[in-house]
Protein backbone atom coordinates (compact mmCIF):
# COMPACT_ATOMS: atom_id res chain seq x y z
CA UNK A 1 0.00 0.00 0.00
CA UNK A 2 0.98 3.48 -0.66
CA UNK A 3 -0.66 6.88 1.10
CA UNK A 4 -2.22 7.08 -2.75
CA UNK A 5 -4.02 10.57 -1.88
CA UNK A 6 -2.40 13.58 -1.26
CA UNK A 7 -3.11 14.17 2.91
CA UNK A 8 -4.53 17.69 3.99
CA UNK A 9 -1.06 18.99 5.04
CA UNK A 10 -0.36 18.58 1.18
CA UNK A 11 2.72 15.14 1.20
CA UNK A 12 1.66 12.48 -0.69
CA UNK A 13 5.10 9.80 -0.88
CA UNK A 14 4.21 7.22 -3.06
CA UNK A 15 7.10 7.88 -5.82
CA UNK A 16 9.64 7.71 -2.77
CA UNK A 17 7.69 4.41 -1.69
CA UNK A 18 7.69 2.95 -5.13
CA UNK A 19 11.73 3.43 -5.20
CA UNK A 20 12.00 1.85 -2.11
CA UNK A 21 9.49 -0.88 -2.48
CA UNK A 22 10.69 -4.58 -0.56
CA UNK A 23 12.72 -2.93 1.48
CA UNK A 24 12.87 -3.73 5.59
CA UNK A 25 11.39 -0.71 7.28
CA UNK A 26 14.69 0.57 9.19
CA UNK A 27 16.14 0.69 5.34
CA UNK A 28 12.77 2.59 4.47
CA UNK A 29 12.92 5.28 7.31
CA UNK A 30 16.91 5.61 6.66
CA UNK A 31 16.03 6.29 3.05
CA UNK A 32 13.31 9.00 3.65
CA UNK A 33 15.85 10.82 6.47
CA UNK A 34 18.93 10.75 3.84
CA UNK A 35 16.08 11.58 0.94
CA UNK A 36 14.42 14.71 3.42
CA UNK A 37 18.29 15.77 4.14
CA UNK A 38 20.09 15.35 0.68
CA UNK A 39 16.34 16.40 -1.29
CA UNK A 40 14.73 18.90 0.71
CA UNK A 41 17.05 20.50 3.24
CA UNK A 42 19.91 20.71 0.27
CA UNK A 43 17.51 21.93 -2.32
CA UNK A 44 16.06 24.60 -0.23
CA UNK A 45 19.34 26.07 1.73
CA UNK A 46 21.10 26.14 -1.93
CA UNK A 47 17.98 28.26 -3.31
CA UNK A 48 17.63 30.32 -0.01
CA UNK A 49 21.31 30.42 0.72
CA UNK A 50 21.62 34.58 0.03
CA UNK A 51 18.63 34.87 2.65
CA UNK A 52 20.08 32.91 5.50
CA UNK A 53 24.06 33.77 5.53
CA UNK A 54 24.91 36.34 8.14
CA UNK A 55 21.29 36.74 9.71
CA UNK A 56 21.03 34.73 12.37
CA UNK A 57 17.22 35.25 13.09
CA UNK A 58 16.61 34.02 9.88
CA UNK A 59 18.56 31.23 10.44
CA UNK A 60 16.71 30.35 13.40
CA UNK A 61 13.27 30.53 11.70
CA UNK A 62 14.72 28.32 8.69
CA UNK A 63 15.97 25.53 11.09
CA UNK A 64 12.45 25.54 12.85
CA UNK A 65 10.83 25.40 9.99
CA UNK A 66 13.30 22.89 9.11
CA UNK A 67 12.43 20.59 12.37
CA UNK A 68 8.94 21.33 11.79
CA UNK A 69 8.97 19.88 8.05
CA UNK A 70 11.11 16.91 8.99
CA UNK A 71 8.21 15.81 12.17
CA UNK A 72 5.22 16.47 9.15
CA UNK A 73 7.53 14.03 6.60
CA UNK A 74 8.17 11.12 9.49
CA UNK A 75 4.45 11.78 10.55
CA UNK A 76 3.20 11.63 7.23
CA UNK A 77 5.44 8.25 7.16
CA UNK A 78 4.19 6.79 10.47
CA UNK A 79 0.54 7.04 9.02
CA UNK A 80 1.11 5.61 6.02
CA UNK A 81 2.90 2.59 7.87
CA UNK A 82 -0.16 2.19 10.19
CA UNK A 83 -2.51 2.49 6.90
CA UNK A 84 -0.38 -0.79 5.15
CA UNK A 85 -0.71 -2.47 8.46
CA UNK A 86 -4.18 -2.55 8.32
CA UNK A 87 -4.89 -3.02 5.09
CA UNK A 88 -2.22 -6.35 5.96
CA UNK A 89 -4.94 -7.40 9.13
CA UNK A 90 -7.87 -6.77 6.65
CA UNK A 91 -6.42 -9.00 4.09
CA UNK A 92 -5.25 -11.75 6.86
CA UNK A 93 -8.78 -11.53 8.29
CA UNK A 94 -10.47 -12.06 4.86
CA UNK A 95 -8.52 -15.02 4.16
CA UNK A 96 -9.36 -16.31 7.32
CA UNK A 97 -13.26 -15.75 6.69
CA UNK A 98 -12.04 -17.10 3.10
CA UNK A 99 -10.74 -20.24 4.44
CA UNK A 100 -13.65 -20.94 7.38
CA UNK A 101 -16.40 -20.77 4.49
CA UNK A 102 -14.14 -23.39 2.11
CA UNK A 103 -13.47 -26.35 4.99
CA UNK A 104 -14.18 -29.48 4.86
CA UNK A 105 -14.47 -31.48 7.72
CA UNK A 106 -15.83 -34.66 7.37
CA UNK A 107 -15.51 -37.67 10.16
CA UNK A 108 -14.81 -41.44 9.39
CA UNK A 109 -16.43 -44.14 11.78
CA UNK A 110 -15.64 -48.02 11.74
CA UNK A 111 -18.33 -49.51 12.82
CA UNK A 112 -21.53 -47.67 13.80
CA UNK A 113 -23.86 -48.87 16.94
CA UNK A 114 -27.43 -47.88 16.91
CA UNK A 115 -28.91 -44.65 18.41
CA UNK A 116 -25.96 -42.62 17.30
CA UNK A 117 -26.53 -38.85 16.97
CA UNK A 118 -24.18 -36.37 15.17
CA UNK A 119 -24.40 -32.72 15.09
CA UNK A 120 -22.12 -30.73 12.85
CA UNK A 121 -21.35 -26.85 13.41
CA UNK A 122 -21.56 -24.84 10.51
CA UNK A 123 -19.82 -21.57 11.21
CA UNK A 124 -21.35 -18.58 8.95
CA UNK A 125 -19.41 -15.48 8.56
CA UNK A 126 -22.13 -12.19 8.15
CA UNK A 127 -20.22 -9.30 7.21
CA UNK A 128 -21.82 -5.99 8.23
CA UNK A 129 -21.69 -2.88 5.81
CA UNK A 130 -22.32 -0.29 8.97
CA UNK A 131 -18.48 -0.73 9.90
CA UNK A 132 -16.67 -2.87 7.32
CA UNK A 133 -16.73 -5.35 9.81
CA UNK A 134 -17.95 -9.44 10.43
CA UNK A 135 -19.73 -11.03 12.77
CA UNK A 136 -19.86 -14.98 13.15
CA UNK A 137 -22.61 -17.31 14.57
CA UNK A 138 -23.08 -20.82 13.58
CA UNK A 139 -26.07 -23.11 12.38
CA UNK A 140 -25.94 -27.05 12.96
CA UNK A 141 -26.74 -29.74 10.92
CA UNK A 142 -27.97 -33.37 12.81
CA UNK A 143 -27.94 -36.93 11.72
CA UNK A 144 -29.42 -39.83 13.83
CA UNK A 145 -28.65 -43.24 13.40
CA UNK A 146 -31.65 -45.83 14.23
CA UNK A 147 -31.53 -49.17 14.40
CA UNK A 148 -33.52 -51.49 12.18
CA UNK A 149 -34.45 -54.65 13.57
CA UNK A 150 -30.82 -56.19 12.99
CA UNK A 151 -31.49 -55.17 9.13
CA UNK A 152 -28.98 -51.75 9.54
CA UNK A 153 -30.00 -48.50 10.90
CA UNK A 154 -32.04 -45.59 9.37
CA UNK A 155 -30.21 -42.79 8.94
CA UNK A 156 -32.29 -39.53 9.28
CA UNK A 157 -30.19 -36.07 8.30
CA UNK A 158 -31.78 -33.17 9.91
CA UNK A 159 -30.25 -29.70 7.43
CA UNK A 160 -29.80 -26.43 9.23
CA UNK A 161 -32.47 -25.07 7.26
CA UNK A 162 -34.65 -27.49 8.56
CA UNK A 163 -35.31 -30.36 5.82
CA UNK A 164 -34.97 -33.70 7.13
CA UNK A 165 -34.29 -36.44 4.87
CA UNK A 166 -34.16 -40.63 5.45
CA UNK A 167 -32.44 -43.65 4.14
CA UNK A 168 -31.82 -47.01 5.62
CA UNK A 169 -28.20 -48.22 5.32
CA UNK A 170 -27.34 -52.12 6.13
CA UNK A 171 -25.36 -53.70 8.48
CA UNK A 172 -22.24 -54.23 6.07
CA UNK A 173 -22.78 -50.41 4.95
CA UNK A 174 -22.24 -48.97 8.63
CA UNK A 175 -19.00 -50.74 8.73
CA UNK A 176 -17.42 -48.31 7.52
CA UNK A 177 -18.73 -44.57 6.57
CA UNK A 178 -17.58 -41.36 5.88
CA UNK A 179 -19.95 -38.46 7.57
CA UNK A 180 -19.45 -34.72 6.27
CA UNK A 181 -21.38 -31.94 5.59
CA UNK A 182 -22.72 -31.02 2.23
CA UNK A 183 -24.36 -27.81 1.34
CA UNK A 184 -26.21 -27.42 5.65
CA UNK A 185 -26.85 -31.36 4.95
CA UNK A 186 -25.49 -34.37 6.76
CA UNK A 187 -24.60 -37.06 4.04
CA UNK A 188 -22.45 -40.01 3.96
CA UNK A 189 -20.10 -41.87 1.80
CA UNK A 190 -18.28 -45.60 2.00
CA UNK A 191 -15.41 -44.79 3.72
CA UNK A 192 -11.90 -46.77 2.94
CA UNK A 193 -9.74 -44.87 6.08
CA UNK A 194 -12.43 -46.33 8.44
CA UNK A 195 -12.22 -49.94 7.12
CA UNK A 196 -8.89 -49.51 8.60
CA UNK A 197 -9.79 -47.56 11.79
Amino acid sequence: MTSNTIQPWGICLDAFYASVNGRPAQEVERALNEFFTRGIVGVITRQKRKYLVNYPAREKVFLQLISGLRALFRYVMRQDNLGRSVEDMENQLQEQVDSLEQRDAFVDIGGVAGNTEMEFILAQVIPQPRDEGFDFAHRSAHLDIRPVNGLGAEMVSRDADGGQMAATVTTAELGALRFHVDGSRVVWDPSEAATYA
